[in-house]
């Protein structure tokens, strides 16, 4: 008995704090597929979908990846 009585009283105590604190849950604005289907956004940097490289805030410059950039030796 005092135990069911301990038990209710420790409820209402832990109920009245978790109202009372405020609770927030932050949520990931965007919400993508996981699909591949790589494009390059103006940033240089490629996305694996144009989804997520609009979450990013950046436009597209073309679809595929990005090329990469390859230091061309001149010779002398």
């Amino acid at each position: 008995m005092k135990s069911t009585i301990l038990f209710t009283v420790l409820l209402v105590v832990v109920g009245a704090l978790m109202t009372s604190a405020e609770t927030t849950v932050e949520l990931h604005p965007c919400a993508c597929p996981f699909n591949l289907a790589p494009v390059c956004g103006e940033d240089g940097h490629t996305y694996s979908n144009s989804c997520m490289m609009s979450c990013a805030n950046v436009k597209i410059a073309y679809y595929g990846p990005c090329d990469r950039v390859y230091l061309k030796i001149q010779n002398p």
